[in-house]
């Protein structure tokens, strides 16, 4: 085996491209080799190697492979997650929401995704099923920048539930909303501008920013009002 310095061979004028091992054969009585020309015979083999050169990395593109690599290692966990997880639930109050679709009920769903809600005098549901059915509507909140995270989140759900299970249900001043502003405002939640939460804020934020779970859930805040304004309008347009 030889391994050339030149791109000719003896006075054959062979081609032979670099990084190439040649294979040939050599007489017993052959002692000497003179760089780069292969003696008695042509070469009988050619064999092309392939000289990859591979960079050094750098610590920081290593630690941002890493980094990718935990980021990887971590979303099928993020994956499991129940979809209402974090998030403030709406349903339809009726026949209030038949006259002012703005006005439902509310509850908050811990990290696990159970709702919680205040549902009448000294009684707060904590099992996931709300007071009047489904929930409806959801507004997904960011916890990333909350102090505790996931711990400090359902730790302020459970002391809202245990506050309002002392309390009577008043319909316009301490009512589901309100259990819910108790909630975000222990955990000092902070969101959308709003530093202190009151049933007034939750009210037109979730009405203004919450997603439908569902094209019923819309029909059945609406339509209603819709049967409503038509109904007003076709007798007004009569009588007139």
């Amino acid at each position: 085996i030889h391994l050339p310095s030149s791109d000719t061979f003896g006075n054959h004028s062979h081609r032979i491209p670099r990084f190439s091992l040649l294979g040939t054969y050599y007489p017993p009585s052959f002692f000497s080799i003179s760089p780069g020309r292969v003696p008695w015979c042509k070469p009988i083999q050619v064999v092309r190697l392939y000289i990859i050169a591979i960079p050094r990395l750098s610590d920081d593109a290593i630690r941002k492979i890493m980094s990718d690599q935990v980021c990887h290692q971590l979303q099928p966990q993020n994956q499991h997650q129940h979809p209402l997880a974090f998030t403030i639930l709406w349903s339809p109050l009726p026949p209030i929401t038949w006259i002012l679709p703005f006005i439902g009920h509310l509850g908050i769903a811990t990290s696990e995704g159970v709702a919680c809600d205040f549902q009448g005098p000294y009684y707060v549901g904590d099992r996931g099923r709300m007071a009047f059915g489904r929930p409806t509507r959801a507004l997904q909140l960011d916890i990333s920048s909350l102090p505790g995270g996931t711990e400090t989140w359902d730790k302020a759900i459970k002391e809202a539930n245990d506050e309002y299970r002392t309390r009577i249900h008043n319909i316009f001043c301490d009512n589901c909303h309100s259990h819910v502003a108790y909630a975000l405002n222990s955990m000092e939640y902070r969101a959308y501008g709003i530093r202190n939460w009151d049933m007034v804020k939750l009210c037109f934020l979730v009405f203004f920013k919450a997603r439908f779970l569902g094209f019923g859930g819309f029909l059945s805040q609406f339509l209603p009002f819709g049967i409503l304004v038509g109904v007003l309008g076709l007798f007004g347009g009569l009588l007139g």
